[in-house]
């Protein structure tokens, strides 16, 4: 966070210890795997991003974004296997995306 510009700086891969000492290990991801943490975040970004853009703001849209979002990551892992985790979130946030820019999530 910087305060003169009141906005968040990301500093840049591998350099979150949160992200790469906590968040990493409690899902189970090794250092190899380390990149699929960050593709997330940057992927959870756009989805913001995007809502921002189409001017998403209503609490119940937001909401309704943020339930399909995790109900297509949800079955997408009802058919993974738990190898697979991190690669299916990614699925599923890239086609809630998708889903998100022809606002086929707000329906």
């Amino acid at each position: 966070w910087d305060p003169k510009t009141d906005q968040f700086v990301f500093r840049g891969r591998g350099s979150s210890y949160l992200l790469d000492e906590k968040i990493a290990t409690m899902r189970g991801v090794s250092r190899r795997e380390m990149k699929l943490i960050y593709d997330e975040l940057e992927l959870r970004a756009k989805i913001l991003n995007t809502m921002k853009k189409l001017n998403i703001v209503d609490y119940y849209d937001v909401f309704r974004v943020f339930a399909k979002t995790y109900m297509l990551i949800d079955e997408k892992m009802k058919a993974a296997s738990k190898a697979d985790t991190q690669k299916v979130i990614l699925e599923g946030l890239e086609e809630a995306l998708e889903k998100l820019k022809t606002k086929e999530l707000l329906r």
